[in-house]
């Protein structure tokens, strides 16, 4: 699923979504904003800033291209367009998958496994910022038309799962590698990110 082409970040009702599909691409990520008509809350979802200062801002992108759960759904199905991608870091990979309802109508599906079967994982929704820990193989989704979610599943270590920067749409793509040692006094994570911002765990 890659698309070459720009979109205005100031759209009122379709800004996000094609913010949303950009970032799960893993492609380049173009904008067309008029001067000082930016969405700064969506452009600040889409990059972090780097470390170092100076340097402009990151893209957080996936590992690999994306592609359709069900590449033959059509557009008028009134289904749920699922698109899975991952971002593997040295320590980990973790599984991102993004649901748009491009319908007219309200819909609500039970979304298949996009982790692997074996481990434990739990799943961050970007837009909810839920958590929650991963039961059978089925996930309930249900979103308005026009509305969509970004799910990023997370392998647990000890009891431990790191997801990404919480503002960023695909922010799981900041961790360069993370590790757990539990001692005497409890346990001490250790994470490498390469942006900068708020980290969920």
């Amino acid at each position: 699923m890659i698309d070459w082409d720009m979109f205005q970040t100031s759209l009122p009702q379709y800004a996000s979504i094609h913010a949303a599909a950009r970032c799960l691409s893993g492609g380049p990520i173009f904008i067309t904003d008029s001067p000082g008509s930016h969405n700064l809350n969506l452009v600040s979802s889409m990059v972090s800033p780097r470390p170092s200062a100076g340097t402009p801002p990151r893209a957080l992108r996936p590992s690999e291209m994306a592609y359709a759960v069900d590449p033959y759904l059509g557009y008028r199905s009134s289904r749920l367009l699922c698109v899975k991608n991952s971002y593997s870091s040295a320590s980990s990979k973790v599984h991102l998958l993004g649901v748009f309802n491009v319908s007219t109508t309200y819909l609500v599906e039970l979304v298949g496994v996009f982790w692997p079967r074996v481990g434990e994982w739990v799943v961050r929704g970007h837009n909810s910022q839920s958590i929650k820990k991963l039961e059978g193989e089925l996930m309930v989704v249900a979103l308005e038309a026009d509305d969509w979610e970004i799910f990023t599943a997370a392998p647990v270590r000890e009891k431990v799962a790191v997801l990404g920067l919480k503002e960023n749409m695909t922010g799981a793509a900041a961790i360069s590698s993370w590790s757990v040692k539990t001692g005497k006094e409890g346990k001490e994570i250790e994470v490498e990110l390469r942006a900068l911002g708020t980290l969920g765990k």
